[in-house]
C-alpha cells in the first residue's frame, strides 16, 4: 500500500466489500446507471490505494455496465467479492 494510507486502506476496504451486496441489488433490479457509477469510481480509486486488481475489476464491470451485460455484471460481481475476501494488508 503507497505510504502514508496505513489508516486509509482498511476503511477503504471495508466500504467496497459492504458495497458488494448494494451492487448485486442493483443488478437485481436492472438498475445499470448507478452500477457504472459505482463502478467508474471503483476503477478510479482502486490504484489510488494500492490496488490494481480493484482498478481492473472497475474498469470491467463498468463497461458491462454500460452494455447492460447482466450476466458479466453478475461474475464480475462474485470475482469482486472473491477478491476483497482474500485480501490481505502486510506491513
Amino acid at each position: 500500500m503507497p505510504d502514508g494510507l496505513e489508516e486509509l486502506v482498511p476503511p477503504y476496504l471495508s466500504s467496497r466489500r459492504q458495497e458488494i451486496p448494494e451492487l448485486k441489488k442493483m443488478l437485481a433490479d436492472g438498475d445499470f446507471a448507478r452500477l457504472s457509477i459505482v463502478a467508474h469510481n471503483l476503477k478510479g480509486t482502486g490504484q489510488s490505494y494500492g490496488f490494481s486488481d480493484l482498478t481492473m475489476l472497475g474498469r470491467a464491470l463498468e463497461e458491462s455496465a454500460h452494455s447492460a451485460d447482466g450476466p458479466a455484471v453478475r461474475g464480475l460481481l462474485d470475482q469482486l467479492g472473491d477478491y476483497l475476501e482474500r485480501v490481505q494488508l502486510v506491513s
